[in-house]
């Protein structure tokens, strides 16, 4: 199996991808297939956070954050 069929989803940025699959290619053949499942999980969580980056902070500011009380400062 080629190594860029192990890394779906891929990285979105393109230089990264490149580096994951040097990391893969450096790796025992033996050891490829669960550091690409890692591999794996980090990039659908970058992809997931970098689309909830996009639309959390106004969620927030919106609805309000529990418990939150502006101006009371903790002591």
């Amino acid at each position: 199996m080629p190594l860029d069929d192990l890394l779906v989803p891929r990285h979105p940025q393109p230089r990264l991808h490149e580096q994951q699959v040097q990391a893969l290619q450096q790796l025992p053949e033996t050891e490829r297939a669960a550091h690409a499942q890692l591999l794996r999980l980090g990039n659908a969580a970058y992809c997931y956070h970098q689309r909830a980056e996009a639309t959390s902070p106004k969620l927030i500011f919106s609805i309000g954050w529990p418990g939150y009380r502006p101006g009371c400062a903790r002591r």
